[in-house]
């Protein structure tokens, strides 16, 4: 049984500065490398190393990233480690790139590599350009009648809109392999099964750039032979992405009150989390969340924190309810309605969300 591990979609030298400040941005890249570093010293008992795609995330590769690369490749002692350019690193990007004597980048075109000690075959294709994928299906592949049959591919099967522009995928397209080893899917969602029995799965994307992306995801590590396999999922991500919501019984009143419960949250997940925080439910009348304070004093449990207010004021629905106003008509109108229902029944709660969205909206229309 052949022992594989199969990574994806690091994308080292990403920006990331849609989601955080520059200093935060530098430090994540740091931990990418990091985590590749990490990931590769598992790799010391495997027969082959797997990139499916978006090694980096762009043309532009840095030196930093370069020499890290070469270094770890360098470590495995001979292990040969393959790679299937993705959407964001097509083949050109490593033409002009040296890794190491154990590195093979699979072209366009498509490539089979037979590793006869561990009676293994390797076949794999590249994106020739950001939108250019493969030139060689799935299928086209010649598969060894005694060794076992491993695809390394970067594609979608994940049939969303937009996903034929990244080499559409179906796990029919995985008959007659003992392993699809795939990336572009930014999620793990376990070692599935397709046609005739073969296996195929997504890694995940290592380090989370954003909080699409949540936890993040890992490596896949183990053995692989002609018809079975004993493969697990490795979760690897230093840190994660998680969105709290929050709110409270009854109106809000203070800001010491929210940060009591955003931190009592922050915590439970773990400190030191790229952190997305969301108010709801109401305020007293009066009072709205400040943020920007809310934010200051979660700073020193979180690695990076956002806080989006979408409170809303309560509505004190008795008042002026007798001045004669369109308000104390609409008013007094639906709070008859509602009581004519008993308290909790489906009808009184379908009235007071009527009454309550009929003032919001003229109070609303008389602050625009």
């Amino acid at each position: 049984m052949a022992r594989i591990l199969h990574i994806a979609d690091l994308h080292l030298d990403a920006p990331l500065t849609s989601n955080f400040t520059v200093s935060e941005a530098a430090v994540r890249r740091s931990e990418q490398l990091e985590t590749f570093s990490r990931i590769m010293s598992a790799a010391g008992d495997v027969d082959v190393v797997l990139i499916a795609g978006d090694l980096f995330d762009g043309e532009n590769v840095s030196r930093e990233t370069l020499s890290v690369l070469a270094r770890e490749f360098e470590s495995l002692g001979g292990i040969p480690v393959f790679i299937s350019p993705g959407n964001h690193d097509p083949y050109p990007v490593y033409e002009r790139l040296d890794l190491g004597e154990n590195v093979r980048v699979f072209p366009p075109t498509g490539g089979v590599f037979d590793i006869d000690e561990c009676r293994l075959r390797i076949c794999g294709a590249g994106f020739g350009a950001r939108n250019s994928a493969p030139k060689i299906g799935p299928s086209e592949f010649e598969k060894h009648e005694e060794y076992t049959n491993i695809l390394l591919l970067h594609g979608d099967i994940s049939g969303a809109p937009g996903s034929e522009r990244y080499n559409p995928l179906t796990a029919a397209d995985f008959n007659g392999f003992d392993y699809a080893a795939l990336g572009h899917i930014h999620r793990h969602d376990g070692i599935n099964e397709g046609i005739g029995g073969a296996l195929w799965a997504y890694p995940g994307i290592p380090e989370p750039r954003g909080f699409d992306e949540g936890e993040g995801g890992g490596y896949i590590i183990g053995g692989v032979s002609r018809g079975k396999a004993s493969l697990e999922h490795v979760p690897a991500a230093k840190r994660g992405c998680r969105v709290y919501e929050l709110s409270q019984d009854g109106p809000v009143s203070d800001n010491e009150s929210l940060i009591s419960l955003a931190s009592s949250r922050v915590m439970s997940g773990g400190a030191g989390g790229i952190v997305r925080i969301i108010l709801k439910g109401r305020t007293k009348s009066g009072f709205r969340p400040d943020a920007a304070l809310i934010k200051d004093r979660l700073r020193g449990l979180c690695f990076s924190v956002e806080v989006r207010d979408e409170t809303v004021p309560e509505l004190d629905l008795t008042a002026d309810e007798n001045d004669g106003s369109l308000r104390a008509v609409y008013i007094k109108a639906m709070r008859k309605k509602a009581l004519a229902f008993p308290v909790g029944s489906r009808e009184r709660k379908i009235a007071e969300r009527a009454l309550r969205l009929g003032v919001e909206a003229m109070e609303s229309e008389k602050g625009a």
